[in-house]
């Protein structure tokens, strides 16, 4: 298997076309605001099997996060993990998460976030779900946020802080809402 990166704006139409079609199979219907949501920034995991087929893919894109009353921390919030149905089980999304740590960690992050509907799976790689109030910083506005798509967990990258789950977190805002 081959995992490289690139950065949406260094995107090929034709690689841009595979990742909406893995992402459409792997959650089961069309995944075409994708590019909408990361911007021009985000970087690309992308895993291709040993036949040269793209098996495996997240993206990463920097946001901020404002945890409690501590200083704002850059954050990776990571999106649109996604592995081939017939290539589930086979470790390729956890190599696409390993990636996605070295990404953020090079960029210099502190933490990264998700939302998702299976937190076991994030959970059996240090995942932890958040279970304090959530928002989203809107210019100089934070928009209380009490509906999310599944739960939100966050991933420590600097272990010279301990995360209290249970309070106030804050997110920037992303094109088109939404944590």
């Amino acid at each position: 298997m081959k995992i490289s990166t690139f950065r949406t704006d260094k995107l090929s139409s034709e690689i841009r076309g595979d990742i909406l079609e893995l992402c459409s199979l792997a959650f089961g219907s069309p995944f075409d605001e994708l590019f909408d949501f990361v911007g021009t920034s985000g970087v690309h995991v992308i895993l291709h099997d040993n036949s040269g087929g793209l098996s495996s893919h997240c993206v990463v894109t920097e946001r901020t996060f404002w945890i409690g009353d501590r200083s704002p921390m850059r954050a990776g919030y990571i999106d649109a993990v996604a592995t081939r149905p017939n290539k589930q089980g086979l470790g390729y999304g956890r190599a696409v998460m390993a990636e996605s740590c070295r990404v953020c960690k090079s960029m210099g992050m502190n933490i990264m976030g998700l939302s998702t509907f299976i937190p076991e799976w994030y959970g059996s790689m240090g995942w932890r779900v958040w279970r304090g109030e959530l928002g989203l910083k809107k210019g100089s506005e934070i928009i209380p946020v009490s509906d999310v798509d599944g739960v939100v967990m966050l991933y420590g990258l600097d272990n010279s802080f301990s995360l209290n789950l249970s309070q106030r977190l804050i997110a920037t805002w992303r094109p088109n809402g939404g944590w």
